[in-house]
């Protein structure tokens, strides 16, 4: 009789663990997304495959102060890395991923999907040459965001895309302020897409300008050059160093002259023609600058 009491208790305890009480399973670490498959290494998600991520919504069960995505790898990940042969970023992909600060996206990627960022704690966002279009909300409210690069081939930014990006102040454009008046820009509330200062094709800073060898104006930004501008004696290019890269311009210079631009004057021989013993001597310079001073 006791041993039929202590089976039936054994059954009663045995439904109450796993139906009512059901034990804690981990998370997922893989899975499929759309036509890519995902990995989460401790906080880090990779995305890789070839094609369209999954598109995700916001899951509002549990009231507004506990909205999250639907995306399976949840709101924990701190860094994430698309990799080559993904062609697009889901919706809400990574909506409130607060502790979310840096992203790797690869060339293929060309659309960002609604809300794919929004409300996440992203500080800096690259985006590659391909992306085209960023749709509504991609990175609303994501108020840590400081810098963005946006390529020259992106056409259309979709409303509140960067709404309320309060901290965004600098926006690395890959075109020029022409290229800037085709993208259709819908409104966009509270955005340093708008209060912030975009920099042309990098042009003012860490890049050389593009001056036009007829014109000296530069095609990117505009600038005209001027004598007046600051560049050391060799910089042939622009970018304020004395390196290979000099070499190889000026000896196209001297093949092309009607083609190339020179920043700085290449006589360093003094007679009075830039010639092949100017890029001789230039290269000898980079390879032994106290031999060969300029």
């Amino acid at each position: 009789m006791k041993r039929i009491i202590s089976l039936c208790l054994c059954i009663v305890i045995l439904f109450f663990t796993l139906f009512l009480f059901p034990s804690t399973v981990n998370a997922a670490t893989s899975g499929k997304t759309g036509d890519c498959t995902w990995t989460l290494d401790g906080t880090v998600l990779t995305i890789s495959g070839n094609g369209a991520m999954d598109q995700y919504y916001i899951d509002i069960s549990n009231g507004p102060s506990s909205f999250k995505t639907t995306a399976p790898w949840g709101s924990n990940i701190t860094h994430v890395i698309i990799e080559k042969g993904v062609t697009s970023i889901g919706q809400c992909a990574f909506y409130k991923c607060k502790n979310l600060k840096s992203v790797e996206i690869a060339d293929s990627v060309s659309h960002i999907y609604n809300d794919a960022f929004r409300e996440s704690g992203i500080e800096y966002i690259n985006l590659p040459d391909n992306i085209n279009n960023i749709q509504d909300g991609a990175f609303y409210e994501c108020r840590s965001l400081r810098t963005i690069k946006l390529p020259k081939n992106v056409r259309w930014i979709g409303f509140n895309t960067f709404g309320y990006t309060t901290s965004l102040t600098d926006v690395w454009y890959g075109g020029s302020k022409t290229d800037k008046s085709g993208i259709q820009i819908r409104s966009q509330q509270v955005s340093g897409l708008s209060s912030g200062i975009w920099h042309y094709n990098s042009c003012p800073i860490g890049a050389p300008h593009s001056f036009d060898p007829t014109t000296q104006i530069c095609t990117v930004c505009g600038t005209q050059f001027s004598k007046d501008m600051q560049y050391p004696t060799g910089d042939v290019d622009g970018d304020s160093l004395v390196t290979n890269t000099d070499v190889e311009l000026l000896l196209w210079y001297t093949l092309f002259p009607d083609e190339y631009f020179l920043f700085t004057d290449a006589d360093y021989d003094a007679n009075t023609s830039i010639d092949n013993l100017d890029v001789e001597y230039l290269l000898w310079h980079t390879l032994f600058p106290d031999e060969y001073p300029l």
